[in-house]
């Protein structure tokens, strides 16, 4: 191998009553192969905690375990991928987070990247404002993310963003239901015209459903001294 890591931290947190409101313990391992292959593992426990604004009254939720997995090869290569896998505790159930990627480098200059992912809720308990009730609630999220980067010089680059996704909602009460779909995409022109100063350009164009489409132009410049 050439490189190993492991590591540990915990956490503790409660609110003006006392009570807790999130803690637990994260343990995470990973290593690299002589050929540059990246594997990385995680996992933590998350103690029973409060949610004081979940309902009128806050609401106690039980203790969980979450975990993931990740991996990826040599990204000097003309051609790499990535994959992870996510479980994760989330109020009285989970969710589950798959997600793959490519990067294609046709040239030093240009490398494009493409990655899926999806997520799934299985049903939770949760407060429904709209109704006044406690309800089970499930969720499902999809997405494609496209970047193109290219490199015009040492200190000037063009990356093309983009992004096409779906949001979906269900609860008991079928009425409060909802489905959302998004596309964005943007251009970006960044130059370091001195060693730590920036200049930004970008401009992009936003879509949520059957809205119309809504162009920002935005600019940002940094100077360091």
């Amino acid at each position: 191998m050439n490189d190993l890591w492991a590591g540990v931290n915990s956490w503790y947190s409660s609110d003006m009553n006392g009570r807790n409101a999130g803690s637990g313990v994260n343990l995470w391992t990973g290593a690299v192969s002589p050929e540059r292959y990246d594997l990385n593992l995680w996992g933590d426990y998350t103690d029973r905690w409060f949610d004081r604004y979940e309902g009128p009254a806050g609401r106690w939720y039980p203790s969980g375990f979450s975990g993931g997995i990740s991996s990826s090869t040599d990204y000097r290569r003309p051609l790499a991928g990535w994959m992870s896998f996510n479980r994760n505790s989330y109020l009285d159930s989970h969710t589950e987070r798959y997600s793959l990627g490519l990067r294609i480098k046709p040239l030093p200059e240009l490398f494009i990247s493409v990655e899926p992912s999806i997520r799934f809720q299985d049903p939770a308990t949760r407060y429904n404002w709209d109704t006044d009730e406690w309800e089970l609630t499930d969720s499902d999220w999809r997405s494609l993310t496209v970047s193109a980067t290219c490199f015009l010089n040492s200190g000037m680059r063009l990356r093309l963003n983009g992004q096409l996704s779906r949001f979906e909602r269900n609860w008991q009460t079928v009425e409060s239901g909802y489905v959302s779909s998004d596309l964005w995409a943007n251009l970006l022109y960044s130059w370091e015209f001195a060693p730590g100063s920036w200049f930004h350009f970008l401009a992009g164009e936003v879509q949520e459903e059957d809205m119309d489409p809504v162009f920002t132009i935005y600019t940002k410049l940094t100077r360091f001294f």
